[in-house]
């Protein structure tokens, strides 16, 4: 459905930060992570940033007033 397509890249951009916040948390608590860390952190970066392009890019859904 078109109406969640915003809702749904939100929860994606959210959960993604979410996951590298933790990610950055844990570097900044335990010392140097490995190159999986770093590579994790890197996808998830990606995805926050290409969730708020097309977040930029779309519009807020519009209320129907008929009925579903």
């Amino acid at each position: 459905r078109p109406a969640w397509e915003r809702p749904a890249v939100t929860l994606a951009v959210t959960a993604s930060a979410g996951l590298l916040l933790g990610r950055l948390l844990t570097i900044a608590q335990h010392g140097p992570a490995g190159l999986y860390i770093h590579g994790s952190m890197a996808l998830e970066l990606v995805a926050v940033l290409a969730g708020a392009w097309l977040l930029r890019g779309a519009e807020a859904p519009q209320p129907s007033l008929r009925p579903a």
